[in-house]
């Protein structure tokens, strides 16, 4: 499998798709490298992040799709949040399957008239009308594409009703909670009129010496197992972080203005979670299973159901704003997850208010 770059230009519906420079590997190998890379050409000639020509990349890593390596891609712009540099990653299922639809990286200018997605299949780029999907959630968008592909493993990366109304801290959705969530990437999107980028593969990705790669992988995958990292990972997920950092000072509490809660830790750690889990899951090709699913079957949130909360979500829209309530933050990261908001700045943006009227 050759490694490609699409162009796509929105505004004429116009793309072509290159094979990626050999020496745009050697030097800068996949993913956040070549996204930079592609970035700095404009960077300097278009200074607002809302231009049409303000360029949205998608980079799947040099390793992305291969069994044992994962589904970790970057998506990179001028950021509507700082003005600057934009860049977030984000892991899941969609950045497999983008290269096993045929493109490593992906770069999105221009502006359509009216709401669009773009659908990729094994090599094709399909301008798809998204006009039914607008105002639409994170989950409820990824569901309505798949229905109407009638293929409920097509991936999906969507904006919600942030990033459609451009508000600069939005995110980028695939899956029940991955997002490409920091630097307001979702309102680059919400910019260009296009609600989602969904992908569907079956090309093969070659390795030109298996025999030798399956040895690297397994003995790598037999030390990395037996970390107690690792293992901790896989039963609690990143909330396992919450009691080391609440014990060393490293939490920010009421917008930094502490470094913990002391005592009232075990209200937020990661037993704390146990009721609530229904399980843990991975993304593609990872053996870790780190990600939580959780219900919550009583109390204020009946009803409540998806993935999460990670450690920083615990920690911005928790104990940041001085919120020790676990139901509300999972329910409150829930939120921003379908309306398709950052956590991390959601919830520090709200610990500043919060200050300014101290």
């Amino acid at each position: 499998l050759d490694r490609k770059i699409a162009y796509v230009n929105l505004s004429d519906g116009s793309c072509e798709i290159r094979k990626i420079p050999m020496e745009w590997r050697r030097k800068f190998m996949g993913g956040r490298g070549i996204n930079m890379h592609l970035l700095a050409k404009s960077y300097a000639s278009i200074p607002d992040p809302f231009s049409p020509d303000n360029p949205l990349i998608f980079g799947a890593g040099l390793l992305t799709g291969i069994p044992g390596f994962g589904s970790r891609m970057n998506i990179t712009s001028r950021s509507p949040e700082s003005g600057h540099l934009g860049d977030s990653n984000m892991g899941g299922e969609f950045g497999a399957e983008m290269v096993k639809a045929g493109l490593s990286h992906l770069v999105i200018t221009g502006k359509s008239k009216k709401p669009v997605y773009l659908l990729i299949t094994d090599g094709r780029i399909d301008f798809c009308d998204a006009r039914e999907l607008k105002g639409l959630d994170t989950i409820e968008t990824q569901k309505r594409i798949r229905t109407r592909r009638g293929d409920h493993k097509v991936q999906v990366a969507c904006i919600g009703p942030a990033g459609e109304n451009l508000v600069r801290f939005s995110a980028i959705r695939s899956g029940m909670k991955s997002a490409a969530g920091r630097s307001g990437m979702g309102a680059v999107m919400g910019s260009k009129n296009l609600k989602a980028v969904a992908v569907r593969g079956s090309l093969d990705i070659g390795i030109s010496k298996p025999d030798e790669y399956r040895k690297y992988y397994l003995k790598t995958l037999a030390g990395l197992m037996k970390t107690k990292w690792v293992q901790a990972l896989g039963k609690q997920g990143t909330p396992v972080l919450f009691r080391y950092s609440n014990a060393l000072g490293f939490l920010s509490v009421r917008n930094n203005q502490l470094v913990t809660i002391g005592d009232k830790g075990p209200l937020l750690e990661a037993e704390a979670l146990e009721p609530y889990s229904t399980g843990m899951i991975a993304c593609f090709g990872c053996p870790v299973h780190c990600r939580h699913r959780f219900s919550m079957e009583k109390g204020k949130y009946k009803g409540t159901r998806g993935e999460g909360p990670e450690y920083a979500s615990i920690g911005s829209l928790g104990t940041k704003l001085e919120n020790l309530d676990l139901e509300n933050i999972i329910y409150a990261t829930q939120l921003c997850n379908l309306y398709g908001l950052d956590t991390i700045s959601t919830g520090s943006y709200m610990a500043w208010a919060m200050e300014l009227y101290q």
